[in-house]
């Protein structure tokens, strides 16, 4: 089954502080994860980090809604929508 969402070296700093440094990530439809960490660990940045690269069409990123169609490049509205 292809991925509905995969990152790859995907990281984040504020500051000069890395919240995130070189994540990879690959979920299959139907699939749940969660990312625990400590705070200042980068679980709620993640998420953040992933709208913003998905929204710039970031090479890095795979992005499908339920039936396969690519949400790279979206404008955020539509992504959330499902690219309708």
């Amino acid at each position: 089954m292809r991925p509905i969402l995969g990152l790859l070296n995907i990281s984040l700093t504020f500051g000069g502080v890395a919240a995130l440094r070189e994540v990879d990530l690959e979920v299959a439809q139907g699939e749940i994860l969660a990312m625990i960490g400590p705070s200042g660990a980068g679980p709620s940045s993640a998420p953040s980090a992933t709208r913003a690269a998905i929204a710039m069409g970031a090479s890095n990123v795979i992005a499908r809604d339920w039936i396969g169609r690519a949400l790279a490049g979206l404008p955020l509205e539509l992504f959330y929508e499902g690219g309708e």
